[in-house]
């Protein structure tokens, strides 16, 4: 009976043992036939730096040249075929626009992944950039000295040409293929680099030329490489230049001028006629198209200075030609609007000896500006009266009076309010010196001449014809009002347009922190209660609005 057991067990064992011997045997066939990847299939697995890409790639909205994602939001220009965006920010941090220091950022995307940040230039403003990913920046620099920087890069943001210009920038192009940029220059007495225009060969990294521009300040250019032109936008005209700098179309322009022409235009297009005549000679044709420029001239928007010294020349005109009783007309028209434009004596001997009859024109506004002189009679000691800078600073003054009323950006406001504070007590003490509207009176002509299509209201006049720091300060706190609005109406704009609900909360918190910071400046920077009182509660209501907007849930 025990040897039979013991058979079974050994068999059991046997059995067991095979089977085993069987399964691992399998594993192992089974290990052998799955397939090595060769070297060429590990080539095309996805590599680390294809994947992050993927993951990379922005989520980002842009509206009316405004790029907005969850990190970077800023002014943006696209390349043509889409494939490049430049954004640009012109602020560092706490505080944008002018200011004294910080620089700005530029961020280089190809193809949806931000790629470059360059963070090496004072203030970058309008940017453009072409469809090979050459692009140029305008860097206004920090402070009030009038100089900028237009800087080229490539798509890696390597530096390809700088050109400094001591002068502001009006505006600046680049061509389509990224090898030509042109940039325009606002007016500057100091320096040769006023009213000019700069041709750069990107390629070559040269400047071809730099000309005085004679032919008006264009809108717009556009650099066409192939038929080796460049096209000038004024306004709903165009004109050319070539490649060597020499202007094409003198006789379209004048011809345009005109018939469409500002009146300053007019005035200087009527000059250029008078000097081909001795005035007693003019044909009776020319004389008519002369005096038709200069009447149109005076209609237009043009300084008080400006019309006396046209109604001045249409006095000499007709003195010339012997027909006194018009030219004194005139010659009464032209001190009404300067009483200091050296007419007096002529007037009073034509009077006299012609016995001819006075006009009773009179320009009310130059009669009210002269009898307010007349008041100013405190004696301002210790005080010397500098004409150059009356001329020079008055520019800047209106160039800022300016922004104060148009920017939406409230740093770039408190910046700009302060810098005006710095000299403005200055233009109060010289205001009751004799020769201080004359002085006055030229920088208005010179800013009108520099930003022709900037119209200056009556009030801002008044801020540098009557300096008074009261009136700047009130001034001051409706600009504050006027800054917010235009941002709070940019905003609720750009929400309509977002997708994402995070993205439009941030734009609803970012208006109520504006409007605590505007509240904030308006309480400790203006005088009047009437003023503050008044802003105030409309500023409140619409903080009060978004906010239970933002936090509605």
């Amino acid at each position: 009976m025990g040897i039979i057991v013991f058979i079974i067990v050994l068999i059991v064992i046997i059995i067991i043992v095979q089977f085993a011997s069987k399964s691992k045997k399998k594993r192992k066939q089974k290990v052998k036939l799955q397939p090595q990847p060769k070297a060429n299939n590990i080539n095309k697995i996805p590599t680390k730096k294809n994947s992050s890409n993927k993951t990379n790639k922005m989520k980002y909205e842009i509206d009316d040249d405004f790029f907005i994602s969850n990190n970077i939001i800023g002014s943006c220009s696209i390349s043509s075929n889409k494939k490049y965006i430049i954004v640009w920010n012109d602020s560092s941090g706490d505080t944008g626009g002018y200011r004294e220091s910080g620089n700005g950022k530029i961020y280089i995307i190809d193809d949806g992944i931000l790629i470059k940040t360059i963070n090496t230039v004072q203030r970058p403003n309008s940017g453009k950039i072409t469809n090979n990913g050459n692009f140029i920046i305008e860097d206004w620099l920090l402070g009030d000295k009038r100089a900028g920087i237009v800087y080229i890069y490539n798509v890696k943001g390597e530096l390809l040409f700088n050109q400094k210009v001591e002068a502001n920038i009006l505006n600046s192009s680049i061509s389509e293929d990224g090898n030509y940029t042109i940039i325009q220059t606002a007016n500057n007495d100091e320096g040769d680099d006023g009213n000019s225009i700069f041709f750069i060969n990107i390629s070559k990294k040269q400047l071809l030329w730099k000309i005085k521009n004679q032919y008006g300040w264009a809108d717009k250019y556009l650099i066409n490489p192939n038929e080796k032109l460049i096209y000038t936008y004024q306004s709903k005209d165009f004109y050319r230049y070539d490649f060597e700098g020499n202007f094409l179309d003198t006789a379209k322009l004048e011809k345009d001028k005109e018939k469409n022409g500002s009146g300053y235009d007019l005035i200087e297009i009527a000059m250029k006629k008078i000097r081909k005549w001795d005035s007693a000679n003019i044909p009776d044709e020319e004389f008519s198209s002369i005096e038709n420029l200069l009447t149109r001239a005076m209609q237009k928007d043009i300084s008080d200075y400006t019309k006396a010294s046209a109604y001045r020349k249409l006095g000499e005109l007709y003195l010339g030609i012997n027909k006194k009783q018009e030219a004194l007309n005139f010659f009464e028209k032209a001190i009404s609007y300067n009483p200091k434009i050296g007419l007096k004596r002529l007037i009073t001997s034509l009077k006299k000896n012609d016995n001819l009859e006075t006009s009773n024109t009179i320009n009310t506004s130059m009669k009210s500006k002269i009898k307010n002189t007349k008041k100013m009679e405190p004696v301002i000691v210790n005080f010397i009266y500098d004409p150059m800078q009356i001329q020079r600073q008055g520019i800047q003054l209106l160039e800022s009076i300016n922004i104060l009323n148009n920017t939406k950006n409230i740093d770039t406001l408190k910046g700009r309010f302060e810098f005006i504070k710095k000299f403005y007590d200055y233009f109060i003490k010289a205001s009751f010196n004799k020769r201080y509207l004359t002085d006055i009176q030229k920088a208005i002509d010179e800013y009108k001449t520099m930003y022709y299509d900037k119209i200056l209201k009556d009030f801002e006049l008044s801020l540098i014809i009557k300096p008074d720091n009261q009136k700047l300060n009130s001034y001051y706190g409706e600009c504050l009002i006027n800054c917010f609005m235009l941002y709070y109406d940019e905003q609720k704009k750009q929400i309509q347009t977002l997708k994402r609900q995070n993205a439009k909360e941030r734009r609803l918190e970012k208006i109520i922190e504006i409007a605590e910071e505007t509240l904030n400046e308006l309480n400790s920077k203006i005088n009047s209660a009437d003023v503050v009182d008044k802003y105030t509660n409309k500023l409140v209501s619409i903080k009060d609005q978004v906010y239970n907007e933002r936090y509605k849930n």
